[in-house]
């Protein structure tokens, strides 16, 4: 992931950068939105009213958001070469076996934000 000064350094220098060669320039400064995990912000929660550090349905939260996101790709990896129900199967090993990792780092360092940066550029 490119930080924001990363983001903004081809816009810089007008004499080497292609981009700026290209005629495009920055119109603003490029922002940051950082928008907060639902599993570490439950997990945080339950831990300051409960005393509880539930680093399990932490994990559990985390690996059913990656899955919402990685189900179809992997299943569409194995389709050529696995049954439906092989499938499943190692699709579960894999989930078991991330949830088993995950429970053992700690929520409060682990990157769960979504951080979107946004730059707005114009050819002049």
């Amino acid at each position: 992931m490119r930080s924001l000064q990363e983001i903004k350094a081809p816009f810089e220098d007008a004499i080497i950068s292609p981009v700026r060669q290209a005629g495009l320039v920055l119109l603003q400064a490029p922002e940051e939105f950082v928008m907060p995990c639902f599993a570490k912000t439950l997990w945080r929660q339950r831990l300051d009213t409960d005393g509880v550090d539930d680093r399990n349905l932490f994990a559990q939260l985390i690996t059913k958001a990656f899955r919402v996101i990685l189900d179809s790709t992997l299943k569409n990896s194995l389709m050529a070469t696995r049954s439906g129900e092989e499938q499943s199967v190692i699709m579960e090993r894999l989930y078991s076996a991330f949830v088993k990792r995950v429970v053992l780092l700690s929520p409060q360092t682990f990157q769960s934000e979504h951080i979107v940066r946004r730059l707005v550029a114009q050819k002049s």
